[in-house]
């Protein structure tokens, strides 16, 4: 099927051709080893459907003025958000001669070592380079990933099925596809206690009690009465005063908390204290 781009000549450069987008058209710029550059509009809609039907292996038929030239799309600038094409590249194709352009992989099919071993499927290469007439270039190139039954499996280059007049370069023996086996989860060993400190929430944060447990073990706890935890004053005195933590290391954890009361005054002073602690720790 003979793919045809209609073009016209473009007057618009540079911030004018975004008036150009505005009407539905694209800037482009076609060039090759015999034609200058020379500066092109494409109504955007079909250059959409052209597009996504050639890629930028296939062979185009670019029409302007009554001249009939066969083109590959080179590259086209997207925006970034959106992803509409801004502006086109097109490369002329000088007649006669052999063309080497990268084609796009599509891997087909379900492989029994993934279906029913529960591989992984690998795929090494996404394209590989082709040489061939323009017309004889391919759109992309299937691989048939049934035949990977079992790890030992693997698909190379000299396995893929290239239409008539198509060469590759790339080594033979170069790997396009293998399945590989699942990794399977490391489990502790057994008799080793996680060593990981102890996690335990607070209202106001969370710390770690293999540290700052052994510091509060210091600071008296106020019963206030109402209802309210005996331990609050006690606890929002020290997030007080180490709000991001102990920057020191890790001290030996306290095995119990002592339960004494009495008053703000008496806390504030065992801060003191815990301050003298953390010093000598």
């Amino acid at each position: 099927m003979t793919l045809i781009l209609h073009a016209e000549e473009r007057k618009e450069m540079g911030k004018k051709v975004a008036a150009l987008r505005k009407t539905g058209r694209l800037p482009a710029i076609a060039y090759g080893p015999k034609d200058k550059p020379s500066a092109l509009s494409l109504q955007a809609s079909e250059f959409k459907k052209i597009w996504q039907a050639a890629g930028e292996s296939s062979v185009v038929t670019l029409q302007l003025a009554g001249d009939d030239k066969d083109v590959l799309i080179h590259e086209v600038a997207v925006h970034a958000v959106t992803g509409e094409p801004l502006h086109v590249d097109l490369y002329v194709i000088e007649k006669g001669k052999l063309l080497k352009v990268d084609v796009p992989l599509v891997f087909t099919g379900i492989s029994p070592a993934v279906k029913t071993l529960g591989g992984v499927l690998v795929k090494v290469m996404h394209e590989i380079e082709v040489e061939a007439m323009p017309r004889s270039l391919p759109h992309e190139l299937a691989v048939d990933i049934s035949v990977l039954a079992s790890f030992e499996d693997k698909i190379t280059v000299a396995d893929l099925l290239l239409p008539e007049g198509v060469t590759v370069s790339a080594d033979p023996e170069e790997i396009v596809a293998l399945v590989s086996e699942p990794k399977a989860e490391e489990e502790a060993p057994v008799g080793i206690k996680d060593r990981s400190p102890e996690i335990v929430t607070h209202p106001c944060r969370t710390f770690s009690t293999a540290r700052e447990k052994n510091i509060l073990s210091d600071i008296p706890e106020t019963p206030l009465g109402g209802g309210v935890d005996d331990r609050y004053l006690r606890d929002t005195v020290f997030f007080e005063k180490y709000p991001h933590g102990l920057p020191l290391p890790d001290v030996q954890n306290a095995s119990s908390q002592r339960e004494v009361s009495g008053s703000g005054d008496d806390i504030r002073s065992a801060v003191a204290v815990a301050d003298q602690k953390i010093l000598r720790a």
